[in-house]
């Protein structure tokens, strides 16, 4: 049985996306569970009220714009401040739920207790092939949140312009164990050649992507520690932290292999500022237990590489950088 109409919100961050947004509006119509729909405009250069309107009578949909383009990650707060559901969910303008019953699944974990819930997704591959991933605390897709839950622990999309959604969820991750993991794949994400993550060659990754990956990481530290957290979920976010950006290194480094140095010295302010001071107490077994947590998260990636440089051989590289920087 669905929920209430309305329970869910549903935050579609959008810049000039009137060519792909039905086909996301789409799958959103077609769920069991029908949400409320936020389009929050990033400053645009086309409204999107004929979009609404389109779609009156089927969707219930809330325009929310952004005065100056700030990124996805603005986008999705002024989104999710304008919403007012129960629950809420983020999808991006040029993707899909998959199935009709994705947002139903997510809810129906928050119905029964949980902070938050995460699905599986498909990648789709420039040839066409769905590459399926298992559910991960990275990137905003096959997610819900109870928005209590984000409010009493002020859980915010902090400035940055990528990979903001990393920090986000690292933060869930780091306010409860209260969250639902649902293997099946609930959400589809679309290839689109001129997408911010794959325009200009995959640069975005490799470079800007990457380099707001670490500064997230880094962000996410400061937050736990100025939060009072605990040793155990700073020092478990330290591992965890130097694995992920370990995996996020090596998908830069075969995007650009010329950028090597470049990514080594990124990576080394993270060891510097985060990893060092917790290395002595974090110990062996809690860096291997944080890598297979990534490995299974990155099977996709370790299926088409082999790495060139252990995790262990990573951190020393990282170490010595940190030293003659």
């Amino acid at each position: 049985m669905s929920g209430l109409n309305g329970s869910v919100d549903l935050v579609i961050p959008a810049w000039n996306a009137h060519a792909t947004i039905d086909r996301a509006l789409a799958s959103a119509a077609m769920q069991t569970e029908k949400p409320t729909v936020v389009i929050a405009d990033d400053a645009s250069g086309k409204s999107y009220a004929d979009v609404a309107a389109r779609w009156r009578g089927v969707l219930e949909v809330r325009l929310v714009r952004l005065d100056e383009n700030g990124g996805p990650g603005a986008a999705r707060q002024a989104g999710l401040e304008a919403g007012s559901g129960e629950f809420v969910a983020f999808m991006d303008a040029d993707d899909t739920l998959w199935g009709a019953t994705a947002l139903e699944q997510l809810a129906h974990e928050l119905r029964r207790g949980a902070d938050a819930a995460v699905g599986g997704f498909y990648e789709q591959l420039p040839d066409g092939r769905l590459l399926p991933h298992g559910p991960n605390m990275t990137w905003m897709f096959a997610k819900m949140y109870r928005r209590d839950f984000l409010e009493r622990f002020d859980i915010r999309f902090n400035g940055t312009r990528a990979n903001e959604d990393a920090g986000f969820n690292g933060l869930v991750k780091a306010c409860t164990r209260a969250i639902a993991f649902i293997p099946e794949p609930l959400y589809l994400w679309h290839f689109k050649p001129d997408s911010i993550t794959r325009a200009d060659g995959w640069a975005y990754t490799s470079r800007a992507g990457y380099d707001g990956f670490v500064e997230n990481m880094i962000l996410l530290a400061e937050e736990i520690k100025k939060r009072g957290l605990g040793a155990p979920v700073s020092l478990g976010a330290a591992a965890e932290g130097i694995c992920a950006i370990y995996f996020a290194y090596l998908e830069a480094l075969r995007n650009e292999p010329s950028a090597e140095g470049a990514l080594i010295r990124r990576a080394a302010d993270y060891y510097a500022r985060v990893y060092a001071p917790a290395e002595t107490y974090i110990g062996r077994d809690k860096l291997t237990e944080a890598y297979l947590a990534a490995a299974r998260s990155n099977a996709a990636l370790l299926g088409e590489i082999i790495p060139g440089t252990s995790l262990f051989e990573f951190i020393d590289r990282l170490k010595k950088e940190a030293a003659n920087g």
